[in-house]
């Protein structure tokens, strides 16, 4: 399948699309009319879906194939695209920069599974009929970027009717001020806000 790709100097491979196989995990490209320059820098880019399950980084390898242009042969026969020379397999360097707080995580593919490592929750009365309070909290293994949605679920035989509760958060402004509230299913959904929620803060 085709895959759109996005470079720097633009235009440097044809069509900015490569030729996608997904059970191999290859990428070709085709390099434009004007080529590759010596000592220039390119830099590629395109979007792949993650795995559905963690896994650790894996090896990219970068090969070609470059065309040494046409010649004539012995008889003087033009020998059109009849000359090429391998670039030969080589294991690329992998980033090891942090990605979401998690160190190491931006090799390819590496795909670990977001999770609150703390989850604790309690109430102010125990009392009925009371207006009570519940606190939550929560401590994730990575960075949460600001719209993240979190649900909290079990809630239920309340007498709060469905719709917008007021939220409060500590850190301040971690999520918005409200949350929507549904009282037959006993769910509360909330939305970190812009800031996101930072890795090992509580």
């Amino acid at each position: 399948a085709a895959l759109a790709v996005a470079t720097s100097p633009e235009n440097a491979f044809e069509a900015d699309a490569g030729v996608w196989t997904q059970d191999a995990g290859t990428l070709a490209l085709t390099v434009s009319s004007d080529g590759l320059l010596r000592n220039t820098t390119y830099i590629l880019s395109f979007w792949l879906r993650n795995p559905a399950s963690e896994q650790p980084g894996v090896v990219v390898t970068l090969s070609g194939v470059v065309d040494a242009g046409d010649s004539d042969d012995a008889l003087g026969v033009a020998q059109t695209g009849a000359f090429h020379s391998p670039v030969l397999s080589a294991a690329m360097t992998s980033a090891n920069e942090s990605r979401l707080s998690v160190d190491d995580s931006a090799a390819p593919l590496t795909i670990f599974a977001p999770a609150f490592v703390v989850r604790g929750v309690g109430q102010s009365t125990p009392l009925i009929d009371a207006s009570n309070i519940l606190s939550v909290t929560l401590q994730s293994n990575c960075d949460l970027e600001g719209g993240t949605t979190l649900t909290l679920a079990g809630l239920v035989a309340t007498q709060t009717e469905t719709g917008t509760l007021a939220v409060s958060s500590n850190p301040a402004e971690s999520c918005l001020a409200s949350g929507a509230w549904n009282q037959s299913g006993g769910t509360l959904v909330v939305t970190a806000a812009s800031g996101g929620l930072l890795r090992n803060a509580t």
